[in-house]
């Protein structure tokens, strides 16, 4: 049986030189002589058990029309012929072997890639699934990282949002009203900055301190949501711009 139930032929062949030479008869057999070589178990290579044979399998019998070919084919370097064989000059050449090209290298490569995919089907583990999981992997790193920040925040040292406002009306008593406070700090938790901040009395006392600041300071009311427009605000007008901030979505 032959390693490959196939041989390689180039469309060069059409306008090759040498074989524009044969006629069609020649043509045929100079073919035929190709497919019983690429036959062999060594390849381009064709014993030697006698004309009469050759003939049958190359030529339908017809032996002048073989040898006449044969010998033009030798004359042109194309086939070269011992005692024992009719090799093909460029057969090996041409017809080199990828070991991947094999029958049973061609079965075992499909085999192994159907197992792969029935063991996807039986664990489920298809490619998308497989990136889906890393999708959620990478979203639980995610989620780690600012969990902190979004689901658990803290008021620091105070139980709770209302003994930081309660210390918070006392540390600013000289600049503002506790209403001011409670609405400055109700402003503060409805900004979309506060998701960014875990520690919760450190963003809020930050937002209140720093307006207090500017009003002692006499320097006016710097806007923590707008830097860069101060204005010379009493307690009074800072408490309706807070309003104004909490109307702002």
């Amino acid at each position: 049986m032959p390693r490959l139930p196939w041989f390689r032929m180039y469309y060069e062949a059409r306008t090759d030189a040498k074989l524009r030479t044969l006629t069609d008869q020649q043509h045929r057999v100079w073919f035929n002589l190709l497919c019983l070589a690429a036959e062999q178990s060594e390849r381009g290579n064709i014993p030697n058990n006698g004309r009469k044979l050759l003939a049958i399998e190359a030529a339908g019998g017809n032996k002048e029309l073989l040898e006449e070919t044969l010998t033009l084919l030798q004359e042109l370097n194309i086939v070269d012929e011992t005692e024992d064989l009719l090799r093909f000059v460029h057969f090996e050449s041409r017809q080199y072997d990828y070991p991947s090209d094999l029958p049973e290298a061609v079965r075992e490569r499909v085999q192994k890639h159907r197992n792969e995919l029935k063991r996807e089907e039986t664990s489920g583990n298809t490619v998308e699934e497989r990136r889906g999981e890393e999708n959620r992997i990478e979203e639980i790193r995610v989620d780690k990282r600012t969990r902190a920040t979004k689901e658990f925040p803290t008021w620091g040292h105070h139980k709770d949002q209302e003994e930081f406002t309660v210390s918070m009306i006392s540390e600013l008593a000289d600049v503002f009203t506790a209403e001011t406070v409670r609405l400055g700090i109700e402003t503060a938790m409805a900004h979309s900055s506060r998701k960014k901040y875990s520690r919760l009395d450190l963003y809020v006392g930050n937002w209140l301190r720093r307006d207090a600041t500017a009003q002692r300071d006499r320097k006016g009311f710097k806007a923590a949501s707008l830097p860069g427009a101060p204005s010379k605000f009493s307690p009074a007008a800072i408490a309706t711009e807070w309003k104004r901030r909490s109307r702002v979505k």
